[in-house]
């Protein structure tokens, strides 16, 4: 009896009201379901778009304001691989030094930043050039948030031959020959021209990226190094030993 009545009741209105009610709740959870996922994904897509934005942010930043500093230092005092001060004199007389360090950071991971005092003026009458005046309160702004946790400075002199540092003591390194288009003076020079950082950005996460920023520091003062001893040409007859 009661099987009759509901087919009765779906064969009338009411029933087929009934079946199209259920009909068209579960196409709009469909709906729903792959409205959802297409929101899901584009917030997704976003972030993995600010992300890659952030880094490339980071590393242009890096790369600029080293770049600046190297090519214009009147002179660069190096401590090791880790940290290397540049004395930049800037516009309208004034200058600041700027100390690049590469350090721990007490989240677990390894930063790259720059430290910068500023001078209201800079002394010419020395050489090298330096900065001069009551210096301004240090301003430090972190360059690299997570850096390869093996990121160095690297040195080299006016042949591209690298130079070591040790606590501001440099010696020169690689092969005592200099290669094809290189003077032997500038290979076995240990003045300093050239200045690299090693790095890699996002190091701890699956966006990270390798980089290397170098530049030549093409204003440094200019210090007077010892001249040559002058060369005499002495004639043969005067290399013969007496009788």
């Amino acid at each position: 009896m009661k099987l009759r009545r509901v087919k009765v009741r779906l064969q009338d209105q009411s029933g087929n009201f009934m079946v199209t009610n259920i009909v068209g709740s579960l196409v709009m959870m469909f709906v729903i379901g792959a409205i959802g996922a297409g929101i899901l994904g584009l917030a997704l897509f976003q972030k993995a778009i600010t992300d890659r934005s952030d880094v490339t942010k980071e590393a242009a930043m890096a790369d600029s304001t080293l770049r600046a500093d190297v090519l214009w230092a009147s002179s660069i005092n190096v401590t090791d691989e880790h940290r290397v001060d540049l004395t930049v004199p800037g516009q309208n007389g004034r200058c600041r030094v700027s100390t690049w360090t590469i350090t721990p950071t007490s989240e677990g991971k390894t930063a790259v930043q720059v430290s910068v005092v500023n001078y209201p003026s800079t002394d010419s009458t020395v050489n090298p050039v330096k900065c001069s005046g009551d210096p301004g309160a240090s301003s430090v702004q972190t360059m690299i948030t997570d850096a390869d946790p093996g990121s160095t400075f690297t040195y080299a002199n006016a042949g591209g031959r690298e130079l070591a540092f040790t606590a501001g003591a440099v010696t020169v390194a690689g092969p005592a020959a200099p290669p094809l288009g290189v003077t032997e003076k500038a290979w076995a020079s240990n003045k300093l021209t050239a200045v690299a950082l090693n790095t890699a950005v996002a190091s701890s996460t699956d966006k990270w990226a390798i980089y290397r920023f170098a530049q030549t520091a093409d204003n440094l003062s200019v210090v007077q190094e010892a001249p040559d001893a002058p060369s005499h040409f002495v004639p043969e007859g005067d290399l013969t030993a007496l009788p």
